[in-house]
């Protein structure tokens, strides 16, 4: 569970680095887009761009040994899905709402967004989440245990 906004956020970043293919927002407001000359060159279908991310979460995660994508395109499934997934968004947001940042000793950097925000940077306290509103203070220290080297990082307070 600590760990599922960790994959959600790098389902974004790794989807940016499919050429021609885009994915912006988090959790309940995303958007996905092909373009046409990506599609003209054969990425075609939801199999391929499946077994790119398979890869990259492998390459990129170590603590993955093995990962299955599912896209969900059945309009019943994903109504269902959608209140399940805002029910286990307000628990996660319930969880760090009695935080402060007084209580903690550090924050944490977030440069995700550079792949199409070359020069923007948010600090995440358990007060702020990140600007895209995806990653709170516990996202982030997951994020930082499982991938010190990673685009989100530990900041000591003071």
């Amino acid at each position: 569970e600590e760990l599922e906004g960790v994959i959600e956020r790098r389902i974004h970043e790794y989807c940016n680095y499919i050429e021609g293919f885009m994915h912006v927002n988090q959790r309940y407001d995303i958007q996905i887009r092909l373009s046409e000359k990506s599609y003209k060159k054969g990425l075609n279908s939801f199999q391929i761009i499946g077994k790119v991310l398979c890869r990259l979460f492998k390459s990129e995660l170590p603590i993955i040994e093995r990962i299955q994508i599912t896209f969900i395109t059945d309009p019943e499934k994903v109504a269902d899905m959608y209140r399940e997934a805002l029910g286990i968004y307000e628990k996660r947001d319930a969880r760090v709402r009695g935080l402060k940042d007084e209580d903690v000793s550090e924050f944490y950097g977030c440069n995700l967004c550079q792949s199409f925000a070359p020069t923007h940077s948010c600090i995440i306290t358990p007060q702020r989440y990140s600007n895209c509103g995806a990653i709170s203070w516990f996202d982030a220290r997951a994020s930082a245990m499982v991938d010190p080297k990673g685009p989100i990082f530990r900041i000591e307070k003071g």
